[in-house]
């Protein structure tokens, strides 16, 4: 899956703090000597694409993260963090994270999904991505049309598959209907036809291992294993309509697959699965999962009406060639007895109208007109993805889309590697609205099929410029931007070289912003952190010359620079109060103080 244009991120912090939240835009740049500046440019692309700056912990939403570990515990992942205070996860998470992650990668096909206790249901016009009919050699001149997959008659995988005490077996049932769905939407038959007969060696598959039926339906007889090259190795490239998967040649960790049982599957990693094979059964040879069976085809599974009357074998002839030269229009070459012909069909969205056209070797065409035979879908609604900073500093992000169905949402800390994170679905309203932490300073979020928003949030520097000796760290008004209080994307500096007396900042609550520096003249400017306050600083400490820290309370960074004076002042440790400087010093504090007081290492 290709997502949007990478940014270049300028001021990049390894954080290691833990419990810190992110909110995110598509694209970000940093423009010195602005406070914040916010610009909103759409842009329909498939990710939403953003990068992440750090805010505080707040959670509200209910967790419905659906997420491979199936966990009871809230995730975790290298860019983001599932809050603690959202509960666990629910008891499908992993299942539905299973069966939703392969089907993502065809969103761009319109293959979509959603979920309930008992199925998970996936809707597609049923048309493939890829070229179709060329190769088959034994035709009944069928072709494929799309299909009405949608709503209450879209494809149901069962959520919880139940192991059947008797499987029915492909080689003397289900000759109707499809026994699988493959990852893009495409329906998978029994790889024997209604005869009995294996349908590749019978010459009545193409390249891919596809045909049209009596439906109109286009359909694999065989795994597609072509959809590996998608999907990857380590996913399925189906589902039997009985909930378990069918995997490719090779085990998800590249090796051999061996110990395969009766049904074309076995238990890898406590894992029940079928895998393709390239000679019959092709897939799985029999249903492990419990199924329903009427007419001799699993039920439920979607319904189709063909527009023409069933057509009869073409006997000789060859497809050699088919296009789709756009949306909805496609042509296939065929030759019989050294002679070549062509069939046209297109789809007239504006009237439902499907047109055939066919043409003999001497350029003479005729057409058949079926008026009103499309049923197409709506068009399923944009979505995009959006967040809010909350007054405590949250990262809010709120998807919207079409309603009642399930997204994809992926993250990354470094915008070139993004990795699944999980799956939610939006409510009756086309929304859903989620907080997370983040792990790391540049964080990344995107989801899948989002129109991306591009936002611009600058990080400036505040000078400290109170006349006064003294003045609260929390004041507005000692700040270059009067009224406004120190926040998390702030560069603090703190600075008095202009002024011959000492001055000093006294913070009384905890506080957080992206870096400090603090320097003066001979008179000294002193940052003062109180006892039982804790500043958390993301983006590097630098105490320069003319400047001191010192203070009973807590401060989280990385001293990076230090040619000034670091004087705590700090109680007695039999106080049990938390010394200043804690881990930023990386060890170096802790150092000195026990060389100064003559402490053993603890």
């Amino acid at each position: 899956m290709v997502g949007p244009p990478l940014v270049t991120l300028q001021n990049a912090v390894n954080l290691a703090i833990p419990r810190h939240q992110v909110a995110c835009g598509g694209q970000f740049s940093v423009v010195s000597n602005m406070k914040l500046e916010q610009t909103y440019r759409s842009a329909v692309t498939t990710y939403a694409l953003f990068l992440c700056v750090l805010l505080l912990t707040n959670t509200v939403s209910a967790h419905d993260w659906h997420r491979h570990d199936g966990t009871s515990t809230p995730a975790t992942v290298a860019a983001f963090t599932i809050p603690a205070a959202a509960g666990s996860e629910p008891v499908d998470s992993a299942a539905v994270a299973r069966v939703a992650e392969p089907f993502s990668s065809f969103h761009d096909h319109d293959v979509r999904y959603h979920w309930d206790d008992t199925y998970f249901y996936v809707e597609s016009n049923g048309m493939p991505a890829h070229e179709m009919f060329t190769g088959i050699t034994s035709w009944q001149q069928q072709v494929a049309l799309p299909q009405d997959y949608y709503g209450n008659n879209a494809w149901s995988i069962p959520m919880n598959p139940v192991v059947a005490q008797n499987p029915v077996m492909l080689d003397s049932n289900l000759f109707r209907g499809a026994v699988a769905l493959a990852v893009n939407g495409i329906p998978v038959f029994n790889a024997l036809n209604n005869r009995g007969d294996d349908t590749l060696l019978a010459g009545e598959l193409d390249d891919f291992g596809g045909h049209a039926g009596r439906g109109d339906d286009y359909h694999y007889h065989i795994a597609p294993l072509h959809l590996v090259a998608t999907v990857g190795i380590d996913q399925p490239i189906a589902f039997g309509l009985d909930g378990y998967p069918l995997y490719g040649l090779a085990e998800v960790d590249g090796s051999a697959v061996t110990g395969l049982d009766t049904l074309n599957g076995h238990d890898h990693d406590a894992d029940y699965h079928y895998h393709a094979t390239e000679e019959y059964p092709y897939i799985m040879a029999g249903m492990r999962g419990k199924v329903t069976v009427s007419n001799d085809q699993i039920e439920p599974q979607p319904r189709n009406t063909p527009v023409r009357s069933a057509t009869s074998p073409l006997n000789g002839a060859t497809i050699t060639g088919f296009s789709s030269p756009q949306t909805n229009s496609y042509s296939l070459t065929y030759s019989l007895s050294g002679q070549d012909y062509a069939v046209s069909w297109s789809v007239d969205a504006a009237t439902n109208d499907i047109t055939f056209e066919f043409v003999d070797p001497g350029g003479s065409s005729t057409t058949e007109t079926y008026t009103d035979a499309y049923n197409p879908r709506a068009a399923y609604a944009s979505s995009a993805l959006s967040f809010v900073r909350l007054g405590s500093g949250n990262a809010r992000f709120t998807m919207t889309g079409e309603p009642g169905f399930g997204y994809q949402f992926e993250s990354s800390v470094d915008s070139q590697t993004f990795d699944t994170f999980g799956f939610r679905l939006l409510d009756g309203t086309g929304t859903n609205t989620f907080d997370l932490e983040s792990g790391a300073m540049s964080t990344y979020l995107r989801a899948l099929g989002a129109t991306a928003v591009t936002i611009a949030v600058t990080p400036a520097s505040h000078n400290w410029i109170a006349p006064g000796a003294t003045g609260s760290w929390d004041d507005g008004a000692n700040w270059d931007a009067a009224g406004e209080e120190p926040e998390f994307n702030w560069d603090a500096v703190l600075d008095n070289s202009t002024l011959p007396t000492g001055q000093t900042v006294t913070v009384d609550a905890d506080a957080r912003v992206k870096s400090v520096e603090i320097s003066g003249a001979a008179g000294s400017m002193t940052l003062d952190i109180q006892q039982g306050v804790t500043v958390t600083v993301t983006n590097g400490i630098e105490v320069l010359a003319g400047g001191i820290l010192k203070g009973k309370g807590t401060l989280v960074g990385d001293l990076v620079n230090q040619s000034g004076n670091v004087d705590v002042g700090m109680p007695e440790p039999s106080t049990g109060v938390l010394f200043l400087i804690g881990i930023i010093a990386k060890g170096f504090y802790h150092r000195r103080y026990r060389q100064r007081h003559n402490l053993a290492h603890r």
